[in-house]
């Protein structure tokens, strides 16, 4: 699940003293390890290193650039300017910050796309009451266990009612 979840968590930059530069998704390239392939080599720089560490006197203190990633990176940190405020995480879905965690978002971002069924305003009535609607569920999707518990039992049942 952390390849899911990792792009939804945020680390806001502001003085990156909390932020880790190889682990932490704060930059648009995401987990800098995996994008610069650091487990080859980390360039000079330490696996606990902090944002905040690598600049010094309004200068990023990084080694040359030997790949177009770095180059990227290193062109992406000329944008960056850290300030006083303490980083903070945030959660991002689809490019939109959320203000607050919501549930219901997260679980349909995970599910993705379901289209809808032409049987579902019949079940999942408003006035229905929802044991009974969950039981038309089950029937219609074939899942209802009753049927198939009867026949491992020895009982002759039919095998056109679900029921």
């Amino acid at each position: 699940m952390k390849n899911v979840v990792y792009p939804l968590i945020r680390l806001q930059l502001q003085n990156g003293a909390t932020a880790r530069f190889w682990y932490d998704n704060w930059s648009p390239f995401g987990c800098l390890h995996d994008y610069l392939h650091a487990s080859n080599s980390r360039f000079g720089i330490p696996a606990n290193a902090t944002v905040a560490s690598l600049y010094r006197n309004g200068a990023w203190r990084l080694p040359p650039a030997r790949s177009d990633h770095q180059l990227q990176l290193i062109s992406y940190l000329t944008t960056v300017q850290l300030t006083y405020d303490h980083d903070c995480y945030l959660w991002e879905m689809e490019g939109e910050i959320m203000q607050k965690f919501e549930t219901w978002k997260v679980y349909h971002y995970l599910r993705g796309n379901i289209d809808t069924v032409n049987w579902a305003p019949a079940v999942w009535s408003s006035k229905s009451i929802p044991r009974q609607s969950f039981h038309s569920w089950l029937v219609v999707l074939d899942r209802n266990p009753t049927r198939d518990r009867l026949i491992s039992w020895g009982l002759q049942v039919s095998h056109l009612c679900l029921l």
